[in-house]
């Protein structure tokens, strides 16, 4: 009889609390990348904006529409959209724009942390190269960086106290470590908060 597989968590933990800090596992949520071909940029962002109520915005600022859906820059010429689980995201936006962008599901490649509480800015700050001042990174602002050697897609959630960092599945254990550790003190030159 074959073996049935089940998909193994990404990180070993789905939580972690360091004195008022955690850092925890987010549910996941569907993630379709969109990537309009030449010359269709305005008919895919109409039809996005019809469609889900969020526009593809040229700055990196999350926009967020009613029903749970979201869309935020995610390099150049592509947006990540994300919807509530079950909604069919990927199918619905492949069809809306078919001939006109690149429709790909990332909900399976991706990986969604929280790390919260007083003191999470400071965390954040240890591991990335972002100014993450209230003034230039507020709520809904999304950098693509480094945290350490790790390739993110950070968002603030709520200035100094939620950021969420979206990473490969593949890399996900060792963001969550490299950020235990830093709740912990344990990177060098740096106080535990």
């Amino acid at each position: 009889m074959a073996e049935v597989l089940l998909p193994a968590l990404p990180v070993m933990q789905d939580r972690v609390t360091v004195g008022a800090l955690t850092l925890a596992l987010l549910p996941e949520q569907e993630i379709v990348s969109v990537r309009p071909f030449k010359g269709h940029f305005e008919a895919v962002t109409d039809t996005v904006r019809k469609a889900l109520g969020v526009m593809l915005s040229d700055s990196f600022q999350e926009e967020t529409g009613s029903g749970g859906y979201a869309a935020f820059r995610a390099g150049h010429n592509q947006w990540f959209c994300r919807g509530p689980e079950g909604g069919n995201l990927t199918a619905r936006l492949a069809t809306l724009c078919d001939g006109r962008a690149s429709v790909t599901n990332q909900t399976d490649s991706r990986v969604r942390l929280l790390l919260s509480g007083g003191g999470a800015a400071a965390i954040a700050a240890k591991l990335v190269p972002v100014d993450l001042h209230p003034s230039g990174f507020e709520t809904g602002r999304v950098a693509l960086t480094l945290a350490g050697h790790i390739p993110v897609v950070l968002i603030c959630r709520e200035p100094r106290l939620h950021y969420e960092f979206m990473v490969f599945r593949s890399l996900a254990q060792s963001l969550f470590d490299d950020i235990h550790i830093a709740m912990n003190g344990g990177i060098p030159n740096s106080e535990r908060v």
